[in-house]
């Protein structure tokens, strides 16, 4: 059990990393600071999603599931993931750009500074 607790850990650390990684790529100080083409970013097809680790959560054991982000028609995409580990995603759907306050989840990201700072 300890074992798979780490594992879990471990994995929930890594897919943290890939998304400070991603993070750090979309979100300036401001978000008017980048100009996508039109349509773009967006989220990718559910046929480029790529499976990661199985996670043990409170709730039952769920499959994390890392996207494509494209953020131009040539443009390689990124990979990421919500840090809402039991939230799903749009395919395939244009996305915007924001500050972390204005992020959708049910919980304190948005409101709470430090908060935030646990995550970052």
């Amino acid at each position: 059990m300890q074992r798979a607790t780490r594992a879990a850990r471990a994995a929930a650390v890594a897919l943290l990393t890939a998304l400070l990684a991603l993070v750090g790529t979309l979100t300036p100080a401001h978000a008017d600071d980048f100009d996508f083409p039109d349509g773009y970013p967006r989220s990718g097809p559910s046929s480029a999603d790529t499976a990661g680790y199985l996670l043990q959560l409170p709730q039952g054991r769920i499959r994390a599931v890392l996207f494509t982000i494209q953020t131009g028609p040539s443009s390689e995409p990124l990979l990421a993931y919500c840090i809402e580990s039991t939230v799903d995603y749009l395919r395939d759907h244009p996305l915007k750009v924001v500050g972390w306050d204005q992020f959708p989840g049910n919980n304190a990201f948005a409101s709470d500074a430090d908060v935030r700072a646990k995550v970052a």
